[in-house]
């Protein structure tokens, strides 16, 4: 909050310090309080991806799944801090939507980028993969 509070702060460091404010609001449970902090933060700079990948978070904890993955895509798409953060939150929400196969791979994307990341590894036994043999020419 001081940091804000500061006219010293030039647009994009105003913009990043929205981002990490919401960041722990979000942490302290303070849903919509980060939800408004992301969305301040892409209206002062809409290309940081950080703020659309964190705001797509929080649409998922309202259920809006559609939406969040709007958001994490535009947020991918720019760029990112902690990219296996991006392809995680988008793996949540494509999985809540029925994409599955969509899921899947971007869960082990995030494990290709962080192998460490253990919430992917948790998620990824979720899913049972099949092969189906190739047919057979006549």
């Amino acid at each position: 909050n001081g940091a804000l509070e500061h006219e010293i702060l030039g647009r994009r460091d105003r913009a990043g310090t929205h981002d990490n404010r919401g960041v722990i609001l979000d942490v302290l449970g303070r849903t919509q309080e980060a939800a408004d902090d992301f969305n301040a933060s892409i209206a002062l700079d809409p290309t940081l991806g950080d703020p659309y990948v964190n705001l797509g978070a929080m649409l998922i904890k309202k259920g809006q799944h559609q939406e969040a993955l709007e958001q994490i895509n535009k947020g991918i798409d720019l760029g990112m801090a902690y990219p296996h953060i991006g392809y995680y939150d988008r793996a949540v929400a494509e999985q809540m939507l029925g994409r599955y196969k969509e899921a899947y791979y971007d869960y082990k994307k995030v494990l290709e980028i962080d192998p460490s990341f253990a919430m992917a590894t948790e998620r990824l036994k979720d899913f049972v993969v099949t092969r189906v043999p190739a047919k057979k020419e006549s």
